[in-house]
Formats: C-alpha cells, sequence, structure tokens
C-alpha cells in the first residue's frame, strides 16, 4: 500500500470516527427530548420543505423503496 493510499484511509477512518461522535452525541441530546434522531431529522425536513404529502416526504427523505406508500413491489 502506498502513502499516499495510507493517507487516503486514515482521512476517511478519522472522518468516521467524527461521524460517529456527533451522531452518539446528538442522538443523546434527542433523547432527552423524548425525540429518536429519525423522528428529528423528518421534522427538520419538513420545517424545510413546509407541508408534504407522506409520498413526497419519503422521496425526499430518501427511504428505500419499500417503505415509499403507493409503489407497486
Amino acid at each position: 500500500m502506498s502513502d499516499e493510499d495510507r493517507a487516503r484511509m486514515l482521512v476517511a477512518l478519522n472522518l468516521n470516527r467524527v461521524f460517529m461522535q456527533l451522531s452518539t452525541g446528538s442522538d443523546a441530546y434527542h433523547r432527552q427530548f423524548g425525540w429518536s434522531c429519525a423522528g428529528f431529522r423528518l421534522l427538520n425536513f419538513l420545517w424545510s420543505e413546509g407541508d408534504l404529502e407522506v409520498r413526497e416526504l419519503a422521496e425526499g427523505g430518501a427511504d428505500s423503496e419499500p417503505t415509499r406508500p403507493g409503489r407497486d413491489p
């Protein structure tokens, strides 16, 4: 493995560690108010986009195909 590849791998690893620490911290913050992290993301998305139908919410939230209503498998 080259030094350049090693440096890239360390950057990716450190970014992953930072993301996990932020995610854990924000989850603890939301939980004290009785919110799940997913629920907070949903409310934040609604706040930024305004009123949406469930279908539009699922599409904007990048959910998987089976969770989107009104779609045939």
